[in-house]
């Protein structure tokens, strides 16, 4: 953060509390695989390459790693490297790529609907849309039943408080 500071320039990952939505969700689309649409690319006004300063004692996330293998690097320390990332290497879309491979991979055996890489092991799976649902399950204990007389109320608001003909709008963020 104190690299940003001083040089103005933008950070795109950091350690912070209460991120917004719309910064999370950028944060997220930059380090997304290059088979994912980031349209967070038309919000960038510059096409220049991005300046990475990496901590080499930081734990990185897989796509922060295949990021890093695309970096031209000038410097390096035993605890640092700065190098700069191309636009094009963040932004180029592979999806039709990533497709076409899969689909033109001969060692994929197709059955029962998958596919598999080995034909030789066993996979079962058994389709589960044909089966009727008495109640929807919601807890993470799926398998027991559910009181559905328990209420978690999150707001009560008298009818003294509502006028007659007004229309309201509740929005809850959790």
């Amino acid at each position: 953060m104190i690299l940003s500071y001083h040089t103005g320039l933008p950070l795109t990952s950091s350690y912070l509390t209460r991120v917004s939505l719309k910064e999370s969700r950028n944060a997220m689309q930059f380090f997304a695989p290059s088979f994912y649409e980031k349209t967070i690319e038309s919000d960038l006004s510059s096409t220049l390459p991005f300046l990475v300063v990496w901590s080499k004692k930081a734990f990185l996330e897989k796509e922060e790693i295949d990021l890093l293998k695309l970096v031209k690097w000038k410097k390096a320390t035993d605890n640092f490297s700065i190098g700069m990332l191309p636009y094009s290497a963040v932004f180029e879309n592979t999806a039709q790529q990533e497709i076409d491979a899969f689909l033109n991979n001969t060692t994929l055996v197709h059955a029962n609907e998958f596919f598999l890489s080995d034909s030789s092991k066993y996979f079962y799976y058994k389709k589960h849309d044909f089966l009727p649902y008495e109640e929807a399950h919601f807890r993470n204990d799926n398998y027991r039943p559910i009181d559905q007389q328990q209420k978690n109320n999150l707001l009560t608001v008298h009818s003294s408080n509502l006028q007659l003909g007004t229309t309201y709008e509740a929005s809850i963020w959790v």
